[in-house]
């Protein structure tokens, strides 16, 4: 409550909507227009994709954080129109990655995508009226100029740009008050109760999230084993730490003046911040050593440890105590007021240095030096308000936090050592990932060969969801143990988070094949596939080698010149075995 008080009371001076809509969409978007703009794939455009990539699948339902901030008491919802961009721009940036592959033909640069792009860019950067003009008037001047015959790639690029174009001009009139509100009378209420009182709402979704894990008690076929075993590692560190507290003498001694119990339960809360899901990101916590030094600052930061963090936190706040009552005396009184100036004054500085520039402080904490921010704030803090409150004496508190804190830290590296000892690093994991893309395409080849217009293609679409969500994990667990790659042990491969996201791509390639080929089968029925059978036998054969990933493309692709679906569905297969030989060969030369 108080944090929200404070949010209304004092905003910040850049939203993550302004954030999002000026800064970051405008990147990617341009980073679009240089990169369909090229003829010849060079050094410089494998850099650009890379980023494109990275940016689009960081951004990825980003638009939802925006639902905490609404304009009060306005009657809209410009969740939707945001999110409608990001997903335009989603769309674009996967059909410009098949720009440069093989088995794609076409994808010539088209003067008027990218003259379009740059407008849409510009225009969400300014949210100026001349911009957002020049962006609306730009179809009747610009399309009609495009003249000759052009690929079905360079067709489909300008489609889905056109798009972005529209849902960027809905966006800016709906950020700009222009967008209307709803008519219907329910519409209007649900727009406003949403806007304006979801805040009420959010301390009630850990109720929501407690239903859901009883009704997974007695629903057996949702278990999951992993998880299982990283929820007993993880409650076996706290027991083990109340264990301790409450019958080992010796444990309970390394507090000063236990009497008091002043360790309080900040080991428990150190060893929460500290435990992540994977081995190597548990102890970098504890390690926190990272590539390039910066700030002064900063380099103390990067170059220190947990450890020392909390030392320099708790001295901070033990030399504050001293400042703020103008004594060295334990009983001096401390003036509140200096006691607030202090707090204030180096908490701001820790987290000006401690937080990430750019998207990096919109989407979360920086994994290189985050949570020693964290820990100096925190115990820099409770330092000087236990003392404050009189729980203490300064030097009692002093060492009781820091070593309650390093306790809970070390607790956690312990434990997770000790099976099933998850690695992010883990290259069999990412070839798991690859090999169910790989089973879902293999079926929807075996589909395309039966040619059964009566198919359900349910079946495919299950089993990508599971791929997926296969993938998401993967990615989620190499990102939590790739910080601080200076260090000489616990490394990950810098080739699998890049891998792992091109691979995201190729499912998103997947997914799309699969529509077309549902819709295709529901419109046309079987003559398009049987027509070409002997192409897709051919590709089905060479996926059920064993190292298909050495065997040369189908020569016999179809390149056709138009949106033609059936078009598209040919230079899909073959786009996406392309990318899997790929794939299989960055995973070969990772376990290599």
């Amino acid at each position: 409550l108080f944090s929200i008080l404070l949010g209304i009371l004092l905003p910040c001076p850049r939203t993550a909507r302004s954030m999002l809509s000026s800064k970051i969409l405008p990147g990617i978007i341009k980073g679009l227009a240089n990169y369909v703009s090229e003829d010849k794939k060079s050094e410089k455009e494998e850099v650009i994709q890379r980023k494109l990539v990275h940016m689009t699948i960081a951004i990825h339902g980003k638009a939802t954080m925006t639902l905490f901030e609404p304009r009060l008491w306005r009657n809209e919802n410009l969740v939707k129109p945001l999110g409608a961009v990001m997903l335009d721009t989603e769309h674009l940036t996967k059909y410009a990655m098949m720009k440069f592959a093989e088995a794609v033909p076409g994808g010539e640069s088209n003067p008027q995508t990218v003259r379009m792009l740059q407008l849409c860019a510009t225009a969400l950067a300014t949210n100026d009226i001349d911009d957002y003009a020049a962006l609306r008037h730009f179809n009747e001047e610009g399309r009609n100029k495009s003249s000759g015959k052009t690929s079905y790639l360079t067709e489909i690029t300008y489609e889905k740009a056109s798009k972005v174009r529209e849902s960027t001009l809905k966006w800016l009139k709906a950020l700009n008050g222009k967008g209307g509100s709803p008519t219907d009378a329910k519409a209007a209420v649900k727009n406003f109760l949403l806007n304006n009182i979801l805040w009420i709402f959010v301390p009630l979704a850990p109720f929501k999230r407690f239903t859901e894990v009883l009704t997974l008690l007695v629903e057996p076929h949702r278990w999951n084993l992993s998880k299982i075993l990283w929820a007993v590692e993880f409650t076996l560190g706290f027991i083990v730490l109340f264990v301790l507290t409450l019958y080992v003498p010796e444990y309970k001694d390394l507090g000063i003046n236990t009497d008091k119990g002043l360790f309080s339960g900040w080991h428990l809360l150190g060893y929460a911040f500290a435990w992540t899901p994977t081995v190597e990101g548990t102890v970098k916590q504890f390690l926190q050593a990272v590539q390039t030094p910066g700030h002064a600052f900063r380099l103390c930061l990067k170059m220190g440890t947990v450890p020392l963090i909390t030392v320099m936190g708790g001295f901070i706040g033990w030399v504050g105590v001293i400042v703020c009552s103008g004594s060295y005396d334990d009983d001096a009184v401390m003036n509140p007021y200096a006691t607030v100036v202090w707090l204030l004054a180096f908490t701001l500085f820790a987290a000006y240095f401690g937080i990430d520039i750019g998207p990096g402080a919109l989407f979360h904490t920086s994994k290189d030096h985050g949570f020693p921010i964290m820990y100096l704030i925190l115990t820099l803090s409770l330092v000087m308000l236990e003392v404050y409150h009189g729980s203490g004496t300064k030097t009692e508190i002093f060492v009781n936090r820091v070593v309650a804190t390093i306790t809970g830290v070390l607790m956690a590296v312990v434990i997770n050592i000790f099976p099933p000892y998850v690695k992010g690093n883990d290259p069999k994991r990412v070839e798991c990932y690859c090999n169910d893309v790989q089973g879902v395409f293999v079926g929807l080849l075996d589909t395309m060969v039966l040619s059964d217009p009566k198919h359900d293609f349910e079946l495919e679409n299950k089993k990508l969801h599971e791929a997926h969500q296969l993938g998401q994990l993967t990615h989620y667990l190499a990102v939590d143990a790739s910080p601080f790659r200076s260090i000489p042990f616990f490394a990950v491969d810098p080739r699998i988070i890049p891998l792992l996201e091109d691979m995201m791509l190729t499912e998103a390639f997947l997914h799309d094949l699969i529509e077309l080929t549902s819709g295709i089968m529901k419109k046309h029925g079987d003559t398009f596939f049987r027509d070409h059978r002997g192409f897709f036998n051919e590709v089905l054969a060479d996926m059920k080698k064993e190292n298909f990933q050495d065997t040369a493309l189908p020569t016999e692709v179809e390149a056709v010149a138009s949106s033609d679906n059936r078009g598209a569905v040919l230079n899909g297969v073959t786009l996406i075995l392309e990318r899997l030989k790929k794939h299989h060969d960055m995973i070969q030369k990772i376990n290599h």
